[in-house]
């Protein structure tokens, strides 16, 4: 952890035993993540609340690079609450953590054109002479009706299960352009 964590109690004494135990669950939040730059803790005693006995509170914001990671709960046992809290805050830690980690992933845009429309589905051929299937729901903006056969389009590839398909397909100068230039 880049700062001190911020350790706080309401309307409750701290104690070595809390400190030391909310120390050990800090700890164990840093075992999954170098990225932590600061903690705040707060252990409060709910003063005005409805419910018969303690009703204690622990709040934590944990701030990693670009967001603060929140966990909050309530209940009587002070100790199982910690826990449950750090818990809560593990799990979010490790979402943060893949998040970061995966690679970004970027679709490569196509360009071809259509070459055959049947009811509801057709094919486009890429400027290399392979052929796409595609159906009515992979044209964008429900537009696969306005298609006519010669039009160009762009469209991301993917590997379906008798080929490669198009999804993600709208209608596009690039193909005719390309196509022009390559020709003078």
């Amino acid at each position: 952890m880049q700062q001190e964590p911020i350790i706080e109690f309401r309307h409750l004494d701290r104690t070595d035993a809390l400190s030391h135990f909310i120390n050990l669950n800090l700890q164990r939040l840093e075992h999954f993540s170098t990225h932590i730059v600061s903690c705040h803790v707060v252990v409060e005693l709910e003063q005005n609340s409805q419910h018969k006995g303690k009703l204690f509170r622990v709040n934590i914001t944990l701030t990693v690079p670009g967001k603060s990671l929140v966990a909050h709960q309530h209940d009587e046992d002070l100790y199982a609450l910690i826990k449950k809290t750090f818990d809560v805050l593990e799990l979010r830690l490790k979402e943060y953590s893949e998040q970061i980690n995966r690679p970004p992933t970027r679709k490569i845009v196509f360009h071809g054109k259509v070459v055959r429309l049947i009811e509801d589905f057709g094919f486009i051929e890429d400027q290399s002479g392979e052929e796409f299937y595609f159906n009515n729901k992979a044209v964008l903006h429900d537009q696969f009706d306005d298609l006519n056969v010669g039009d160009t389009v762009e469209f991301h590839e993917f590997l379906g299960d008798k080929g490669p398909q198009a999804q993600h397909i709208r209608r596009s100068d690039y193909y005719l352009n390309e196509a022009s230039q390559q020709s003078r």
